[in-house]
C-alpha cells in the first residue's frame, strides 16, 4: 500500500481567453521557465485559493480556478543546501485569467501550449501541461497548439 503524499503547494495551469499558458521564471534562473505554483498557508481557504493566490503573487495575473477538482498531484526533489534534497508536492489546478492586478514577483508570459511544452524546464510540469490540456479538451472541445482557442 502506497502513503498519500503530503501536498505543501499549490499551482496553477493559468490559460487565457486566446487559450494561451501563462509561464513564469524560476526565482533567480532567467533562462528556465515553469508553471507558477507556491507553499499553501494556514490562511488560504483552500488549495484551489492557494493556487489562485500564487498565480497572483508569482506574476500579478489575477485568476480564478474552472475545475471543481485537482487535476493531479506531482512531485519534485529540491536542494535544501549541504547536499540535501527533500521531495515537495504539489497539487494542481486549471484556471482562467481575469485581469493583470500588480506587478508579480517574477517575470511572465503568455504563449501558445505548443510554445509551453518547448520552454517548461522541468519534465513534470510539461506532464502537468498535457493534462491540462486532456482536461480542457474535455471540457471546452478547443485548445489549438497557436493558442487561439478555436475549436479543433
Amino acid at each position: 500500500m502506497t502513503d498519500k503524499p503530503t501536498v505543501t503547494h499549490a499551482g496553477m495551469v493559468c490559460f487565457n481567453r486566446a487559450g494561451q499558458v501563462l509561464i513564469c521564471n524560476v526565482k533567480g534562473k532567467p533562462d528556465e521557465w515553469v508553471l507558477p505554483k507556491g507553499h499553501i498557508e494556514s490562511s488560504d481557504a483552500g488549495n484551489d485559493y492557494a493556487a489562485s493566490r500564487e498565480v497572483l503573487e508569482e506574476t500579478g495575473i489575477e485568476a480564478f480556478v474552472d475545475c471543481s477538482e485537482p487535476l493531479c498531484v506531482s512531485g519534485f526533489e529540491l536542494e535544501i543546501g549541504n547536499g540535501q534534497r527533500i521531495r515537495i508536492w504539489v497539487e494542481w489546478w486549471t484556471g482562467l485569467a481575469d485581469k493583470v492586478a500588480a506587478e508579480g514577483e517574477r517575470p511572465s508570459k503568455w504563449v501558445s501550449w505548443g510554445r509551453a511544452l518547448k520552454l517548461l524546464t522541468y519534465d513534470d510540469q510539461r506532464q502537468v501541461l498535457k493534462r491540462a490540456l486532456a482536461f480542457r479538451e474535455a471540457q471546452y472541445g478547443f485548445g489549438d497548439e497557436n493558442g487561439s482557442g478555436q475549436r479543433t
